[in-house]
């Protein structure tokens, strides 16, 4: 059940994002979904519900201040970014 819930929300995610100008979704060489604006990668979210996003590092750290996501684990010295989405909740738009 939770699988099928996760790929219900990142399917809502990709279609929101889609919704954007110039905005494109392709495959993410980790699995899942990868999503670019103006040919720039600006996030992607696996298939366990982790969305990495990229933000300049003041943006990065006042969402941290405010435990809203979390340093990226694999490049912690970026401003990549994990949130984990679990529930409908997390991506109220």
């Amino acid at each position: 059940m939770k699988n099928l819930q996760i790929t219900s929300l990142i399917s809502e995610i990709e279609s929101y994002v889609l919704s954007l100008p110039y905005t494109k979704v392709s495959n993410h060489q980790m699995g899942g979904r990868e999503f670019w604006v103006k040919g720039k990668e600006i996030g992607h979210i696996h298939r366990n519900g982790d969305l990495d996003i990229l933000f300049t590092k003041a943006i990065r750290n006042k969402l941290l201040s405010h435990n809203l996501i979390e340093i990226h684990k694999w490049i912690p010295n970026s401003g990549w970014t994990t949130f984990t989405v679990k529930s409908e909740s997390d991506i109220q738009k």
